[in-house]
């Protein structure tokens, strides 16, 4: 069966990211117990069917601040053309200034990010996917290159995703298996017109991502 989707655009998104730091959904991220789950600990099970809105997606750099302070981005509708400044033009290059990471190494301030928004496709609830790790990035890199491929075949589809674990041996024999987040194309929807909720109600782009005044 197809699911119609709306047309999608951006420039409401970007907006909104640049005023208040980012987007209002459902923050999801895949955590070291090789779990997706929201920021509240409530875990996304693997094997859910999610609708990729790719066009929306933000990629850049964030910087997180002292506590009670909004982290610092550059970033940008990725699908919209935003090339993100290069990592010398940001600041805070001086090493001797960084603060230790976990691995007992000086850690850079300025990480690489990317928010990935999905759309249940059996259901009401909209996430957006949150990633900074290595692991993290190549998968979402991964998927949206079959979306660009997608995009050129068939301009009005989006993929639609299982959520799923992979794995694979870290080249130091010392860490061993390393799990990481994977998804498997499972069907496709346009992406033009207007869905119907299960509730018999219409949901718009502009529902992707909630704005409150």
């Amino acid at each position: 069966m197809t699911t119609t989707l709306p047309a999608i655009k951006t420039e409401g998104v970007d907006a909104f990211l640049n005023t208040h730091g980012g987007p209002a959904g459902e923050f999801i991220r895949f955590t070291k117990e090789a779990k997706f789950a929201r920021l509240d600990g409530e875990e996304v099970p693997v094997g859910t069917k999610l609708i990729v809105v790719f066009p929306e997606t933000q990629h850049g750099w964030i910087k997180f601040n002292d506590p009670g302070q909004p982290p610092t981005r550059h970033m940008g509708g990725m699908f919209s053309g935003y090339v993100p400044p290069p990592r010398s033009e940001l600041g805070d290059n001086d090493q001797s200034l960084w603060e230790e990471g976990l691995s007992g190494r000086a850690q850079d301030p300025w990480k690489s990010q990317v928010l990935l928004p999905l759309k249940e496709a059996d259901g009401e609830r909209l996430f957006i996917f949150q990633t900074s790790s290595t692991t993290g990035l190549r998968a979402v890199a991964s998927l949206i290159s079959e979306c660009k491929q997608m995009s050129k075949r068939e301009p009005d589809v989006y993929p639609v995703v299982e959520l799923a674990v992979g794995a694979f041996e870290h080249k130091d024999p010392r860490v061993g298996t390393v799990k990481s987040p994977r998804s498997r194309l499972s069907a496709r929807c346009r992406a033009t017109g207007c869905r119907k909720s299960a509730r018999g109600q219409s949901w718009t782009t502009k529902s992707l991502f909630r704005v409150s005044d």
